[in-house]
């Protein structure tokens, strides 16, 4: 089945597939809709939508996505936020000259006081900076999930591997700017430069399972036991 629109019918290649204009008027003509609900015949395998890149890569890809898959996602999210009227939860980010200058958060899977609900029970807010601050450093750090790279980690055990190093250098020997903590005593440092007034700290140090931020050298040498 292609969806489409009547005006660009005529620039569609030669296919057998059964078409749909969204602009049809007897497309939702009350006259001539059924009265009970269809037998689609739809399995959980089927594909359900089409999910397409940007295309910033040069090329525009298609992620196929179950309806399997869809339901799994809205059973996980009834789990969490007890929704009174169907809708989705999304974050709205408004750019300009590649700046994010607003970021909006609407709920239309559900309600605002649901959602707020769940999250003032453990003291939170909305708040996706985490997660894309660690999108963007899994995909600066981590080759095998690039769109255009020149790797041979696409198999599973190798992005297993990978993703294991990263997070080793993410968690011990990457000092995080928001966990730095202030020195009791400034340090003076070589030349004429100010006083060394803070100390690098990485999520590990900041857990209290290491007390120095390790070298990537320290990492892989770690033995591990068994």
């Amino acid at each position: 089945m292609v969806l489409t629109q009547r005006a660009v019918l005529s620039s569609l290649p030669p296919h057998m597939a059964q078409v749909v204009c969204l602009d049809d008027p007897e497309l939702w003509a009350l006259s001539t809709a059924p009265h009970g609900n269809g037998t689609s015949g739809v399995a959980p395998h089927n594909l359900a939508y089409v999910l397409f890149t940007s295309g910033s890569s040069g090329r525009s890809k298609g992620v196929m996505v179950e309806y399997r898959q869809v339901s799994n996602f809205f059973a996980g999210m009834d789990d969490v936020v007890a929704f009174e009227s169907p809708g989705t939860w999304l974050v709205v980010k408004s750019y300009r000259r590649q700046r994010i200058v607003d970021v909006k958060h609407r709920v239309v899977f559900g309600t605002l006081e649901a959602v707020a609900q769940v999250l003032s029970a453990c003291g939170r807010q909305i708040n996706t900076a985490l997660v894309e601050r660690l999108n963007l450093d899994i995909r600066q750090r981590v080759a095998a999930v690039g769109r255009r790279v020149n790797t041979l980690c696409k198999g599973e055990d190798g992005l297993q591997h990978q993703l294991a190093v990263f997070q080793s250098y993410h968690n011990f020997c990457r000092p995080h700017a928001s966990l730095h903590q202030p020195l009791l005593i400034p340090e003076p440092t070589k030349g004429s430069g100010s006083a060394k007034r803070w100390r690098p700290c990485t999520p590990a140090m900041a857990a209290g399972l290491t007390e120095h931020v390790w070298s990537l050298k320290e990492v892989m040498l770690l033995r591990v036991p068994p």
